[in-house]
């Protein structure tokens, strides 16, 4: 049984880090990830965090080594991470899914964390002080879903097809909305579960703005003018 724990671990942290590495590192090379399904996605991640529980409970409580040592104490504050980058797509299920798999993390960390007393101290301070901020990070996003809620009014494609210009209205509740005018590379890749699309810029900005009537179009391949105005060069 101890093979499979073993692998179980290590698909529950792939589960947990997927997400924040493949968006930081696709940041960095100026594209971004758009989850579709992720509600699915999250309850895998918490499927495997029970199973996890059922089966480390089932092995026994020898020393957990090797692998184990250094994943077991890594579950929890990766787990927290995770649900933080998953509370950005204001979904109830997602987030209620990936925060009971959090404290099934927290747990499994806690009791099976055997890599020196100072290291399994450390992880489980640091993951008990990441509990609240991520809790009311998940409450405010829940909370305000709605606001930012953005609708595509029009799009158009550089001459040469490398650029996209969108307009977007961005509902801000009561408060009103505003007409954003961003820009992105086109190329995207879609993955069924997600889609990897480039990182979008804003160029213009229009407080209280429907952006029903706005004069967008491209001079050249790389330059965009708004209302006369060149606002991206790329």
């Amino acid at each position: 049984m101890r093979k499979y724990e073993k692998a179980l671990c290590i698909a529950l942290s792939v589960m947990n880090m997927f997400l924040p590495i493949g968006s930081l590192l696709l940041l960095i090379f100026g594209y971004k990830i758009t989850m579709r399904g992720n509600e699915y996605f999250a309850l895998v991640t918490l499927i495997l965090s029970i199973a996890l529980i059922v089966l480390s409970a089932g092995t026994g409580k020898y020393d957990r080594e090797g692998v184990l040592s250094v994943l077991y104490p890594l579950l929890a504050p990766g787990s927290f991470i995770s649900t933080v980058f998953y509370s950005r797509y204001s979904s109830l299920f997602a987030l209620s899914f990936m925060l009971v798999s959090s404290f099934c993390c927290f747990y499994l960390s806690l009791r099976y964390s055997n890599r020196g007393r100072g290291f399994r101290e450390a992880s489980g301070i640091i993951s008990g002080l990441m509990i609240l901020p991520v809790l009311t990070i998940c409450f405010f996003s829940v909370l305000f879903g709605n606001f930012g809620e953005d609708t595509l009014l029009k799009s158009k494609l550089s001459p040469d097809g490398k650029y996209i210009a969108e307009a977007i209205y961005s509902d801000q509740g009561a408060l009103g909305g505003d007409g954003v005018i961003k820009v992105s590379k086109a190329a995207e890749l879609d993955l069924g579960i997600l889609i990897i699309e480039g990182r979008q810029k804003n160029v213009y900005i229009g407080e209280f703005w429907d952006g029903s009537n706005i004069a967008m179009q491209w001079q050249d391949n790389n330059s965009l003018i708004v209302e006369g105005k060149v606002v991206f060069k790329g």
